[in-house]
């Protein structure tokens, strides 16, 4: 049997990793394990880039960030804020966290369908002929417009609404993905255009995440149609986690700025203050900023609240949350009103123990919930039933590929909630079902009605 040089690589990476942390740090075997799963996970998703639309690494990379690696550094360099301490030690904590983790990754990445692995090994190539060859040069520019429309009048619509026309304002970013891998000869300015706005948007609002999230997926489609080299890639992600601190060293001083100090230049302050961060490395790496890096990283410490809280100041669940995340994410809000709302803010409270104020939205993670309704055994088959799910999905996206390669473009749409490790089962599903909704009644009004392939 002929084992690949991709497998003999990753190997050696996991192997080298282990053996240096084991040599040079006093952390645990299971520290160890917890840090070089992140290093897989890392590697994979470096790897992938270009290869294939590496939405099961942007998974893993984040949740093993934020579920382990993170932990895993509180404990060995405490951060100074204590109300995100990790409320559990170590030995109780990580043996969880890991296993977890572990057999959710395990059940996302298993090998599913022949067809599907073909299809995923080939997408790169078929979305791009596709795109420039079966397609209108304009498609892009019609998708782009129907999440410009939407932004415009979303203001004026029923709250009722607002959640459709969330997932409509998103097709902005569908359609420039679009126009970035065909050939139109405005596919640039009008992606500038489609992500200055957002970019925009969050100096505005001064809350970045989508921005951050809808650049992270613009990355992974530029290299489906931009190969570059290893190097390429490495230097690009290091540049990337210097912005990231860089933008989590500013955000909470520039919140107060322009949310109470009355500024009215949002975008100069923004600027002055990112670039003062930049330029200024002894301000970007000073231990208060490190600090508030970490433990705004760290989703461990919830999950350890809601390990000491549950059951001994809350019984466990037993599946009530799931089981009314589902029902809520199939029925719309009139005939379900006492459906929760998302942003976890009364389970917060519930399965932790600690207050939250109003203002503020924290969630459980699907780990943590996992743990409030299941136990540990139970929460750990909970989290490989949560993975083989999104194997399905993905699985089942790629196989639609195979007759339109262009469903891969609006994966970062379907899949947005479950890439952020912090959201609950809540958020995700239902994110997931009402935009599946969307994004199928689009393909079946543009194939069977206009008759346009998008």
């Amino acid at each position: 049997m002929v084992i690949s040089n991709r497998y003999l690589y990753t190997s050696l990476i996991i192997l080298t990793a282990f053996l240096y942390l084991l040599a040079f740090t006093s952390f645990t075997i299971q520290a160890i394990i917890s840090v070089t799963i992140f290093i897989f996970a890392a590697y994979k998703f470096i790897y992938d880039l270009g290869k294939n639309f590496s939405i099961k690494g942007l998974i893993l990379l984040i949740a093993s960030a934020q579920w382990l690696l993170a932990p895993v550094l509180n404990y060995y360099f405490p951060v100074s804020n204590i109300y995100y301490r990790m409320f559990v030690p170590e030995i109780v904590y990580l043996p969880y966290a890991l296993l977890g983790t572990f057999t959710y990754f395990l059940f996302l990445l298993i090998p599913i369908s022949k067809d599907s692995n073909v299809a995923f090994n080939s997408l790169p190539k078929r979305v791009n002929e596709y795109l420039n060859i079966e397609l209108s040069s304009n498609v892009g520019i019609w998708i782009v417009t129907v999440g410009v429309v939407a932004s415009f009048i979303d203001s004026f619509l029923p709250s009722s609404l607002a959640f459709l026309f969330y997932i409509l304002r998103s097709f902005r970013f569908i359609g420039a993905y679009y126009l970035l891998l065909s050939n139109h000869k405005y596919r640039i300015p009008i992606l500038v255009f489609v992500m200055g706005w957002l970019l925009l948007e969050s100096i505005n609002y001064g809350m970045f995440h989508d921005l951050v999230l809808w650049v992270a997926f613009l990355f992974i489609i530029i290299l489906i149609k931009f190969r570059i080299k290893m190097w390429q890639k490495l230097a690009a992600m290091f540049l990337a986690v210097f912005f990231l601190l860089a933008l989590q060293s500013i955000k909470s001083d520039y919140r107060n700025n322009i949310w109470y100090g009355g500024s009215s230049n949002k975008a100069e302050v923004f600027y002055t203050m990112l670039s003062d961060r930049i330029t200024n490395v002894d301000l970007l790496f000073n231990p208060l900023v490190l600090d508030n890096a970490l433990y705004r990283l760290n989703q461990g410490w919830i999950i350890a609240a809601i390990m000491r809280w549950v059951p001994y100041g809350e019984p466990y669940a037993e599946g009530e949350t799931i089981s009314t995340a589902l029902k809520g994410s199939l029925l719309p809000r009139f005939l379900a009103p006492d459906k929760i709302q998302a942003g976890g803010h009364s389970h917060f409270e519930r399965f932790t123990g600690q207050y939250l104020p109003d203002t503020v939205s924290m969630n459980l993670s699907v780990l943590g919930e996992a743990y409030a309704n299941y136990s540990f055994w139970g929460g750990i088959v909970f989290m490989a039933i949560f993975g083989f799910s999104l194997n399905l999905i993905i699985t089942r996206i790629y196989k639609y590929s195979i007759t339109t390669p262009t469903i891969v473009l609006w994966m970062p749409l379907l899949m947005q909630e479950f890439v952020k490790a912090e959201n609950d089962f809540s958020t995700g599903i239902n994110h997931f079902v009402k935009s599946a909704l969307v994004v199928f009644f689009v393909f079946w009004f543009c194939r069977y009605v206009i008759k346009v392939k998008i």
